[in-house]
């Protein structure tokens, strides 16, 4: 009886130990399942610190220099690296990150009061983005899904073959007037 009882408490812990490391990533190898890994912390991070998401993401995808990603004919294409200013936004920062799906421009933002905005537009559709939505809304011509976190908001749409997602976004006045200034 003993014996099995140890049999058992081992399966149990073993069960245990695989299903956590099923739901953290842990066994995932695929560059694709890291991504959305990451982008799941910079997601929580950046309700927290913008900032400090950034770094999340700067240390898993570093992106081009500074100088690179302004000579960079994927930003140079792209409505994030044409549009330094969006409706109460100036662009801070421009990044070209290669990612797993694509070459990604991502604009970080700041309003007047200190808070961050940024935008990802990328070629392809990618494994992360708003896609966990919690509603659908009409912005222009696009359809944004949206994703809340905490009093901000995540969207995703697609656009004339581009994929854009907006993180940080104070509601959805905001969020229709950014997606008109990237149509």
């Amino acid at each position: 009886t003993s014996r099995l009882l140890a049999v058992a408490a081992v399966a149990v812990g073993v069960m245990l130990v695989v299903g956590v490391g099923a739901r953290q990533g842990w066994f995932y190898s695929t560059e694709d399942q890291r991504m959305v890994r990451i982008f799941d912390r910079y997601l929580t991070e950046f309700a927290v610190s913008p900032l400090k998401a950034q770094d999340v993401l700067d240390r898993a995808f570093p992106p081009m220099s500074a100088e690179q990603s302004e000579n960079s004919p994927v930003a140079s294409t792209s409505m994030v690296g044409l549009r330094e200013k969006l409706p109460g936004l100036t662009r801070v920062a421009m990044h070209v990150r290669n990612l797993p799906c694509c070459d990604c421009v991502q604009g970080l933002y700041q309003r007047d009061d200190g808070s961050y905005v940024t935008v990802f537009e990328h070629e392809m559709p990618s494994s992360w983005d708003a896609s966990a939505k919690g509603r659908e809304v009409q912005c222009g011509n696009c359809v944004c899904r949206l994703r809340q976190l905490d009093s901000r908001i995540a969207a995703t749409w697609e656009h004339d073959a581009r994929y854009f997602t907006v993180i940080g976004v104070k509601g959805e006045a905001e969020l229709k007037q950014i997606v008109e200034q990237l149509d």
